[in-house]
């Protein structure tokens, strides 16, 4: 994503916190959960429409409930990933020269490096990864469902790192 493509939101929040210059964003893959929800339920109803039809009429009535099982089990991960990729659809983390601006809907916030207390990632697959920064001030940012999340977590703790060795550096 180009930088001129961030909302206004961002760059007022980028400006409120005195972040800098933007440098990368991270987002979600909406478009990735999109197709993996739709394609989910396509699957769902061409198996349950050629199942339903080539199905004699005196077929199990355990098979039938199978059937029913699964259909309804892959028709809540379609509409689960369709979910996903609406409500993270304007999910942002802005890497910028001072700081992180995470805007989220009403669970927008920033912080600047210096403000930046601990970092933890939990690595899981790859879309189960989560970075956790814990704020000096007790603000907490959590971030997950994120394209890049590992590259993100580097990203900040080597710019963190960066601002503690400048500190130190500056106080000797």
């Amino acid at each position: 994503m180009e930088m001129a493509g961030l909302s206004e939101e961002a760059w007022r929040l980028i400006a409120r916190d005195e972040l800098g210059s933007p440098l990368e964003i991270y987002s979600p893959p909406t478009v990735l959960n999109l197709t993996i929800g739709i394609v989910a339920l396509v699957i769902d109803v061409l198996i349950v429409e050629f199942t339903f039809h080539s199905m004699s009429p005196n077929a199990p009535v355990l098979a039938v409930f199978f059937l029913l099982f699964y259909a309804i089990v892959i028709s809540i991960i379609g509409v689960w990933y369709i979910f996903k990729a609406v409500s993270d659809r304007d999910m942002r983390v802005v890497i910028c020269t001072r700081g992180v601006a995470f805007l989220n809907g009403s669970n927008s916030g920033g912080f600047r490096w210096q403000d930046v207390l601990t970092t933890f990632y939990s690595a899981g697959r790859k879309k189960l990864s989560t970075y956790t920064v814990h704020c000096q001030d007790g603000r907490k940012f959590v971030f997950q469902n994120l394209s890049g999340i590992q590259k993100l977590a580097e990203n900040i703790d080597v710019r963190v790192a960066r601002a503690k060795q400048s500190l130190r550096e500056h106080l000797l």
